[in-house]
């Protein structure tokens, strides 16, 4: 089975734990547009509106500027991890590309994109069903 932290670190383990207040950066302002809304910056590559899906609230530049690392994998297990169920993928490699995949997507284009990489009809939306993770698992043993 895949594990998350090792998944976490190779997405986004290069991302600053500093808050990031880059004003040309359309992931720092709370609409995802640059000059729209409130510049609260990134940390941790969570961005402000990856903070108000997990948390249900705009968040503050304070917000932003408090996020913990440990509350950053939350927000990254919840909203990318969890959908794809990256825990019951057996090859960690398969299951590192699929989450970075979602991560640099945000989330919602995952399905489609390995329903076309393993020629299936999608139906969920947001993530993963477990009839794809039986078909990945099953490529998995094949190659081994």
């Amino acid at each position: 089975m895949a594990e998350f932290l090792k998944a976490y670190r190779k997405t986004v383990g290069w991302e600053g734990s500093r808050l990031d207040l880059d004003p040309d950066d359309s992931g720092n302002w709370t609409s995802g547009q640059i000059g729209v809304g409130e510049l609260s910056g990134t940390k941790y590559g969570i961005t402000p509106i990856d903070y108000k899906r997990f948390y249900g609230k705009q968040p503050t530049r304070d917000d932003m500027d408090s996020l913990t690392e440990a509350r950053a994998q939350a927000i990254f297990k919840s909203l990318y991890w969890d959908p794809i169920h990256g825990d019951d993928i057996n090859v960690q490699h398969f299951a590192e590309q699929i989450f970075d995949v979602n991560v640099n997507t945000g989330g919602g284009s995952v399905p489609v994109i390995v329903g076309q990489a393993l020629n299936i009809a999608m139906e969920n939306k947001v993530g993963l069903n477990q009839n794809t993770i039986n078909i990945l698992n099953k490529l998995a043993n094949e190659e081994a």
